[in-house]
């Protein structure tokens, strides 16, 4: 007589399920390790290095905790543990009145993007996403509404953001540190820049985009376009990159106010617009609009630059991609698009000979021309 279970039959190593299950235990482990300042400390150290018990100490930590802790961030690729020998230990992970005492390193990866006084320092994004944590029971709610809920039911994260200095200087640095590796990687569209005179920065947000734009090309000027407070906060940070000077700073909203077409100090004409990290926060229809504002802005001929993460033409990824659709479920309107969606949305307004041009990680410029007039 057959058995009514049948033996199950594994197929390989089949840890897929519980791989991704287990990926909320590393973001919060990674968030707790940036608000600690961990990675900052290990890097500030003589000898870089941190065990468990120092960690304990410094931080009021239990000491199994702060060796899980370890050990945790160590499978993730952003410490690594120094051998016995090198540390000074022996082989055992464990003194004999079971003290834990491996020693770890940063990794280069965590060194360069986890270290606050870095350039790349992705601390504040990771601060901005432990604020509004993503939960299952909020993410529930945002797919059942079809609404953000970073702040709550029926409140507008934007107006939210407007409202609060705090807010509104936390999400520009973490949108500042997100963007910095991208916006360095635009200096290298030498193609694509090369013989543009006047850049216009629509939702200019951080500045960063255009900062970079600048530092490479000394001749060119810019518009930052923002809101005023957004203006107010990233002034500062233009002076600092040493661009302020050949640079306008519009204050007015993209979806309300007229879009600037000249360059006061030179007269010179917008002959580019950038839509930076700006599409994918708002619905396709509004997405449509900024897109034929952009349109009416340029001069003839001119070029229209987009900066997006991009999902494959097939939508089948990248998996952080199509996890920030996700993301804007909870924190916008929006969505992540694909080249030829985009390529479609630019010729519904108007532009000519769309082109998407990979530049680095995730990221992607899509380009494309207002047709010359005859």
């Amino acid at each position: 007589m057959s058995s009514p279970h049948p033996a199950m039959t594994f197929l390989g190593n089949d840890t897929l399920v519980y791989d991704h299950l287990m990926a909320n235990r590393r973001t919060a482990l990674l968030m707790v390790a940036v608000k600690l300042k961990l990675f900052t400390r290990i890097a500030d150290s003589v000898p870089a290095t941190m065990t468990a018990k120092q960690l304990a100490t410094e931080h009021g930590l239990s000491l199994r905790g702060a060796d899980a802790m370890l050990v945790g961030l160590c499978s993730m690729g952003l410490l690594h543990r120094l051998p016995a020998a090198e540390a000074g230990q022996s082989s055992s992970s464990l003194s004999t009145d079971f003290t834990y005492s491996e020693s770890y390193r940063l990794s280069l990866q965590a060194e360069r993007q986890l270290v606050t006084h870095k350039s790349t320092y992705l601390g504040h994004l990771i601060n901005m996403d432990s604020i509004g944590y993503l939960t299952p029971d909020n993410l529930l709610k945002s797919l059942q509404a079809d609404k953000p809920q970073v702040h709550g039911e029926n409140t507008d994260p934007w107006e939210k953001q407007e409202q609060s200095k705090e807010l509104n200087t936390m999400f520009t640095l973490g949108m500042r540190s997100i963007s910095i590796v991208a916006a360095t990687a635009l200096r290298q569209q030498a193609e694509t820049f090369a013989h543009q005179k006047v850049v216009l920065d629509v939702g200019a947000g951080p500045g960063v985009h255009i900062a970079e734009v600048l530092k490479e090309w000394p001749a060119m000027r810019a518009i930052y376009f923002e809101l005023p407070q957004v203006c107010k906060i990233n002034r500062p940070y233009l002076q600092e990159q040493g661009v302020l000077d050949r640079i306008e700073m519009v204050e007015g909203s993209m979806f309300t106010d007229p879009y600037p077409t000249h360059h006061k100090a030179s007269g010179a004409a917008v002959d580019t617009v950038l839509l930076s990290q700006i599409l994918h926060d708002w619905p396709i229809h509004v997405g449509c609009t900024l897109l034929q504002k952009a349109f009416t802005a340029l001069q003839s001929g001119g070029l229209l630059v987009i900066h997006e993460k991009l999902l494959a033409n097939d939508r089948s990824g990248p998996v952080s991609t199509a996890m920030v659709s996700i993301d804007m479920l909870f924190w916008t309107e929006g969505q992540q698009f694909t080249a030829e969606q985009l390529h479609a949305m630019l010729h519904a307004a108007g532009f000519e000979q769309p082109k998407t041009i990979p530049t680095v990680e995730y990221w992607s410029i899509t380009v494309a021309r207002k047709p010359l007039t005859s």
